[in-house]
């Protein structure tokens, strides 16, 4: 440390010899630095503040009605998005900037300058301010001005642009999905109508169906199973007739037969044999026929008490056998139907498995084009009804708190500041340019710097002899400099006190 100290101070005592060179650079450094500052112009700022209120008394009752914007965020875009070239075009053009009388590249040149100047600050609680610097009082006011009319305009031309923009686009999509809609309802009514026959019930698909039908024909033949038991106990009390039609129970399948025949005669007109419904009913002939050659066998071989036929009680038992024939014979009616439906769905089981799928399809197809056209519907009268809320008003309300005046002082250029800033580099400057005298002109301070730098012993040193002339010399020499350096120094404060004074008085002698 103490080495770091003794060398530092032989630095400054080789760089004193330079002290007179060192003190004439800083003075005309320092000149040069004050007269430059003086000559600057003098920049004018006018700013703005302004308020931008985005509550509104529609927003509650609109709730859930209309689509609300996020209006900070619309303010916060608008605010960067603002400065771009043609709104600067517009605020140059209007504030007599000369554009005009410009080239391409000086126009450019304008327009960014313009825009690095021109300042929009958020102050919080939606308070703005806009600021701009010009060393012309009224085009600072003017810039200002513009800014603010243009920030005004824009925002509630962009409110209306979107939602115009946004109800174009729902109505194209309306119109596209109310074709896609009408299409697909075309397409199943004509799908419908040309499998009439295969269509699944409201019970259910196929499967469903099929299962429906054999769980019923399960049931009906348990009650036929019952039935016939009472019928064969209310027979064992009556004597058989003689003939088997006047059995009830023949009789009545004799004109189920013929019935069916009838139906079968009608249906072949319509369809051909290989109707489903046609064999289900052929079927059902077959079983009948069958069944009526076991209930006449069966009637033959009867055997029976015979009872008195004027007695009530031999009319009420042909009373109850008689309806427990037509019980059966109904419940037979009926398996058989039920037989001919399931003997139906089973040969039609591949083409009703392909119609269900293929209504399926066009059912999905149909709901979900239904439910878009539903949600844009709905939406198309969302984005209506928001924009007549806006057109109603304009939900941003700009309220100017300070508007831009023409500013009488100017705003800088801080030249008390920058006048300091020139003595403190101009008295660097003379100890950098004396610094590099002394390395220029190297001169040994010391022994022991002359013995180290050439290796030697040094054998003897004379000492300066200084006469009363030499000193009183010397002493005028340092007071000399010294007065310089104050001189300088006092300079430096009053050139900094009295800076703008100083910048007007020598631009009106200009």
């Amino acid at each position: 440390m103490h080495e770091v100290l003794d060398r530092l101070l032989m630095e400054l005592r080789n760089a004193w010899r330079f002290r007179w060179p060192a003190l004439g650079i800083a003075w005309v450094v320092a000149l040069a630095g004050w007269v430059y500052v003086y000559s600057l112009p003098n920049v004018y700022q006018a700013h703005a503040k302004v308020h931008v209120d985005t509550a509104s008394i529609l927003r509650p009752l609109l709730n859930g009605l209309a689509i609300q914007p996020d209006l900070n965020q619309e303010v916060r875009l608008l605010t960067k998005t603002l400065l771009n070239r043609a709104n600067l075009e517009q605020v140059a053009r209007k504030s007599n900037l000369d554009l005009g009388a410009l080239s391409p590249t000086g126009k450019d040149a304008l327009l960014r300058g313009l825009a690095h100047s021109i300042h929009i600050q958020g102050l919080g609680q939606d308070l703005y301010r806009i600021n701009y610097a010009s060393t012309d009082p009224s085009t600072a006011q003017a810039v200002v001005q513009q800014v603010l009319n243009i920030m005004m305009a824009d925002a509630l031309g962009n409110t209306n642009q979107s939602s115009t923009a946004a109800q174009n686009f729902l109505q194209a999509q309306v119109t596209d999905y109310a074709n896609k809609l009408n299409k697909a309802e075309q397409s199943l009514a004509k799908f419908k109508r040309e499998n009439i026959g295969y269509l699944p019930n409201e019970s259910g698909n196929y499967f469903s169906s099929l299962q429906s039908a054999q769980q019923k024909l399960a049931d009906l033949k348990n009650e036929l199973a019952i039935a016939q038991t009472q019928y064969a106990a209310l027979k064992s009390q009556t004597r058989p007739m003689l003939r088997p039609d006047s059995d009830p129970l023949i009789a009545a399948l004799n004109k189920q037969i013929l019935s069916d025949e009838r139906s079968l005669n009608d249906m072949l007109t319509q369809y051909t044999s290989a109707y489903p419904g046609v064999i289900a009913l052929r079927e059902r002939i077959k079983l009948e026929k069958q069944q009526r050659t076991q209930m006449v066998k069966q009637f033959m071989q009867g055997n029976g008490q015979a009872a008195q036929p004027d007695s009530i009680a031999y009319q009420n038992l042909l009373q109850q056998q008689s309806e427990a024939a037509v019980k059966i014979q109904t419940l037979q009616q009926k398996i058989q139907q039920t037989q001919g439906a399931i003997t139906g769905l089973k040969s039609g089981a591949d083409k009703l498995t392909s119609v269900e799928a293929e209504l399926g399809a066009l059912t999905r197809n149909y709901n979900v084009t239904r439910k878009k056209y539903d949600q844009l519907l709905n939406r198309l009268y969302t984005a209506q009804l928001s924009q007549s809320a806006q057109q109603s008003g304009n939900p941003l309300k700009f309220q100017v708190i300070e508007p831009p005046v023409k500013p009488l002082l100017p705003a800088g250029p801080k030249r008390h500041l920058m006048s300091l800033v020139v003595l403190v580099g101009a008295l660097g400057a003379g100890l950098a340019f004396a610094y590099l005298l002394a390395l220029l002109k190297p001169v040994f301070m010391t022994r022991s710097d002359l013995s180290e730098t050439l290796g030697l012993p040094v054998i003897g040193a004379v000492s300066l002899a200084a006469t009363n002339s030499y000193l009183r010399a010397r002493r005028v020499g340092v007071m000399g400099f010294a007065l310089a350096t104050i001189v300088l120094l006092v300079g430096g404060v009053a050139v900094a006190a009295f800076a703008n004074h100083g910048a007007q008085l020598l631009h009106t002698k200009l």
